[in-house]
């Protein structure tokens, strides 16, 4: 009987919170004065993620191009072949030779290497959009039907998805981006050594 008047009490206290949690949606469905305002602010922040991707690509076109100058600067300043035909008859006095050529190879890996990260950050990235399931010929009119308080919540639902996938692809760009620069920073810095060691040991 005991465990029978429990059982009893447990389901009727059930039902009242569901029947809150019932009357809560209700009160939510039917006022939500907030609404305009929270899709305004998902909207702003859907288009600084769109403009950071833009950005973003942008950026890393120019200095593709720059490190393609590089490239060019390089291999026609810094001429290896040249040094193939100094003969040196010490370890010692192979030791700048052999210095010029691992600087001249590290440029060219760092340059490279940029170049890969850089192309990573262009690559085609799969960004989520909006669904447009809503908007088809059968839903959209029972759509038209709610609120449009209802209807920006919805959205503020979707956007948010939206952003979040944005996001972390955004994030992972601006990673390779970062990486990218530092490979020509480190190009840069040897570039300099070398072209000064090469102007005092090859003539041209």
């Amino acid at each position: 009987m005991e465990v029978q008047n429990a059982s009893e009490e447990r389901t009727k206290v059930a039902e009242t919170q569901d029947a809150k949690v019932e009357t809560i949606r209700e009160n939510t469905e039917a006022n939500l004065p907030s609404a305009k305002l929270l899709f305004s602010v998902i909207q702003k922040e859907y288009e600084y993620e769109l403009n950071r991707m833009k950005n973003l690509e942008a950026r890393t076109g120019m200095f593709l191009a720059f490190t393609g100058a590089l490239l060019v600067f390089v291999a026609s300043n810094i001429k290896l072949a040249n040094i193939y035909s100094i003969k040196t008859t010490t370890v010692l006095q192979a030791l700048p030779y052999n210095t010029l050529i691992i600087l001249t190879l590290l440029t060219l890996a760092c340059l490279l290497t940029a170049i890969v990260f850089f192309i990573r950050v262009i690559s085609l990235e799969t960004y989520k959009r909006l669904s447009l399931d809503s908007f088809s010929d059968e839903s959209l009119p029972m759509l038209a039907l709610h609120s449009e308080e209802k209807v920006a919540v919805a959205l503020v639902s979707q956007y948010r998805i939206i952003i979040e996938n944005s996001t972390v692809i955004n994030n992972r760009k601006a990673d390779f981006f970062n990486k990218g620069i530092r490979f020509i920073l480190y190009a840069l810095i040897v570039t300099v050594v070398a072209y000064v060691l090469s102007s005092f040991m090859v003539n041209p």
